[in-house]
């Protein structure tokens, strides 16, 4: 990763500006990010989950987003059409994890919610609001049994009765994660256990269902590679085990 450059100070020497303007261009990208910071650390109880946002000089101080008798992990944000801030996480707890959710709006975190479903185990969630902006949130649960993808759509404050990505199957379905492509369409890729080895598959919503899994590439373009800004993570964060950024 590369290191963040201190803040440029305006300088009223010719040799001080020209002095800063030879790392203005390295700097530019990485001062315009607009990114946020989630992530899950001890407490020293349980883990609780922390949110941070870019600004225009760094990181801004973490607020803490639980204070409660769940361990809290796996936290994933976005913003939802109207700039509004949601962040969802899974909550262990007595044997049994559920996915939990809040949600911000004029500088305020509202209570922490639980997003309903009939499994023991909800772990893993990602989100993402469509073009009607809708949530669609996608996870791994199980009922003791072997883990499968399961999903739930937000329209007008109601949560749809959550149902599985995937046909039913005798193997480990984990790690989803959903997409909003520019066309449009939504797309869930997790991994799923093959042969003694886990593989990316994918799924895409058409004509009202998600549509059969296929397999898909794992390697990363240097073209895609080159267009994520390097941000150095904020000082502050103790555990970087169970860090989610997000740039927009």
């Amino acid at each position: 990763m590369v290191m963040i450059h201190p803040k440029l100070m305006l300088c009223t020497l010719v040799i001080c500006f020209l002095l800063a303007s030879s790392v203005s261009a390295a700097n530019k990208k990485e001062q315009s990010v607009d990114a946020d910071i989630v992530w899950s650390e001890s407490d020293g109880i349980r883990k609780e989950v922390f949110f941070t946002t870019r600004l225009a000089d760094g990181w801004a101080e973490p607020e803490m987003i639980t204070d409660d008798y769940f361990d809290n992990n796996s936290p994933v944000i976005e913003k939802d059409k109207e700039g509004d801030r949601w962040i969802f996480w899974s909550a262990y707890h007595n044997r049994t994890s559920e996915i939990r959710y809040t949600t911000r709006s004029a500088d305020q975190w509202g209570e922490a919610q639980k997003l309903p479903s009939p499994m023991q185990s909800n772990v893993t969630p990602s989100f993402v609001f469509d073009g009607n902006g809708a949530a669609w949130v996608v996870w791994s649960a199980n009922n003791g049994d072997l883990d499968d993808i399961y999903y739930s759509t937000n329209k007008e404050g109601e949560w749809s009765e959550p149902i599985p990505v995937h046909q039913p199957n005798n193997t480990v379905d984990a790690l989803p994660v959903i997409d909003l492509e520019e066309s449009g369409r939504l797309v869930v890729t997790w991994k799923r256990l093959t042969d003694g080895r886990y593989e990316s598959v994918a799924s895409v919503w058409e004509n009202g269902r998600w549509g059969a899994e296929a397999l898909v590439a794992e390697q990363q373009t240097d073209e895609q590679a080159d267009q994520i800004p390097d941000l150095e993570l904020p000082s502050f964060i103790a555990d970087n085990t169970n860090i989610f950024l997000r740039i927009y």
